[in-house]
């Protein structure tokens, strides 16, 4: 698969696996994935994405490549922007002032 991702062939291939989600919901989850330092491992992020549309025995492999696309588009997006999110921790006092 090519690194363009098209929204069309995602709604198509998604709603040919049973998945009733939109491919613009997925990006969102992998979005907070990559938020929080998660989703950076293959297998892990597909997991949690089989999960949250219902799909245990996952997408297939085309589909994996198409999601994995989105997260590495998402992450490769990110870099050098300021957009880097850092977690605040209720442990950290001096960040607390910042909320």
């Amino acid at each position: 698969m090519s690194n363009d991702i098209d929204f069309e062939v995602l709604v198509q291939g998604l709603a040919a696996a049973g998945v009733k989600h939109s491919p613009s919901e997925l990006q969102g989850v992998i979005a907070g994935l990559l938020a929080t330092g998660h989703g950076g491992h293959n297998e892990e992020l597909l997991g949690v994405l089989a999960a949250h549309v219902d799909m245990p025995e996952g997408f297939g492999a085309e589909m994996n490549g198409a999601l994995l696309t989105v997260r590495d588009q998402l992450h490769g997006g990110y870099q050098g922007t300021g957009l880097e999110l850092s977690l605040i921790h209720i442990s950290e006092p001096t960040r607390q002032a910042e909320i």
